[in-house]
């Protein structure tokens, strides 16, 4: 198989990630790591010519640059590409540290991408006060689905069931989250 194609079933990972020092290097990394093909895709006629190369794929996986809430012109950018690629959900990560009101400025932007959107929260492991974590994901109506607790591989990831938050904070359940939980 020569570079670029595709085989029936093969999961792919595309990054439109061009802003981030390092992001190429470390998505190539990663990808390696696992044994999957990496492209990169800086526009919709990148991401069109990606997925006409890789149409028999069983998963695409498009990582593209975190972006603030007021980041107009990039995010507008961004959905063109999601847009094109015509995805089925957005899985929104949002930094488990990062405090409430920005959280819902997070995801309020992100809906624009997608009507199917999921919210990943990452560094649980670090997180102390999970209020705005379960908030958040209550008042925006997305739900979660992974949690990230480190970056081992395997491991570092779990289901994002908020269960296990609100019994934390009630004070039901030790700190679910350990550093490779």
């Amino acid at each position: 198989q020569r570079k670029g194609e595709s085989t029936e079933g093969e999961i792919l990972i595309i990054s439109t990630d061009s802003r981030r020092v390092g992001a190429l290097a470390q998505s190539r990394a990663f990808a390696e790591l696992i044994g999957i093909p990496l492209e990169m895709a800086h526009s919709v006629e990148d991401i069109t010519e990606v997925l006409e190369r890789y149409r028999n794929a069983r998963l695409i996986l498009i990582d593209t640059p975190g972006l603030g809430p007021h980041e107009m012109q990039e995010r507008e950018h961004q959905r063109s590409i999601i847009e094109a690629a015509e995805v089925d959900e957005v899985q929104v990560v949002v930094d488990g540290l990062t405090g409430y009101e920005h959280m819902l400025d997070f995801v309020e932007a992100s809906q624009t991408f997608a009507s199917e959107l999921r919210l990943l929260f990452a560094k649980m492991d670090e997180v102390v006060r999970p209020g705005a974590v379960l908030s958040s994901a209550v008042e925006t109506g997305v739900p979660s689905s992974y949690f990230t607790t480190g970056p081992a591989i395997p491991g570092g990831i779990s289901p994002g069931d908020l269960s296990r938050i609100a019994e934390w904070i009630a004070g039901r359940r030790e700190r679910p989250f350990g550093t490779g939980d």
